[in-house]
């Protein structure tokens, strides 16, 4: 299976530096995306995501119409086949808008740390999987996945317990 990216995606060849501020950037909008439900109340955590979808939806289509895409978009839904294949192509949804709800839902009702433990848990049971399915990791990356072990031991061990919204 070929996975390269296409010409315009292509990244320069040293791409450490660019590496590296993206992801400082990507911390800084996670830590956003927290903040603003914080940002935001008296409204509920049901209307705030309510209202991040309408606005994610928004600036999806004026994305779309700016990179003058829709053509693109057409052709990848034109070739969902049957009620099967809208089937796969929707299953997941549910499951985003749940991820998408708790992590606002929650800092507003007190289960902000509990939610950012299931983002720390996330990487290390992916790492479970990469080494059941045969991949090694260097010393640097054991030394990493050490790290993330030891915060997420110590959160569990201070609060005694593993939340709901973790998972």
């Amino acid at each position: 299976m070929n996975l390269a990216l296409p010409a315009q995606f292509a990244l320069p060849k040293n791409t450490f530096a660019l590496g590296v501020i993206l992801a400082i950037l990507s911390n800084v909008m996670f830590a956003m995306v927290y903040a603003y439900g914080k940002w935001l109340p008296p409204l509920t955590g049901t209307a705030v995501f309510l209202w991040r979808m309408v606005m994610m939806w928004g600036c999806l289509v004026a994305l779309i119409s700016v990179l003058g895409k829709w053509d693109a978009v057409l052709g990848g839904l034109s070739r969902v086949k049957g009620i099967w294949g809208w089937v796969w192509l929707l299953a997941p949804t549910p499951i985003f808008a749940s991820q998408l709800w708790l992590f606002v839902y929650a800092p507003l009702n007190g289960h902000g740390v509990a939610v950012s433990m299931g983002y720390f848990l996330f990487p290390l049971v992916m790492v479970l999987v990469g080494f059941v399915m045969g991949e090694r990791l260097t010393r640097l990356q054991w030394l990493a996945v050490a790290c993330a072990g030891v915060g997420v031991g110590m959160e569990i061990m201070r609060t005694g317990q593993v939340s709901w919204a973790t998972f």
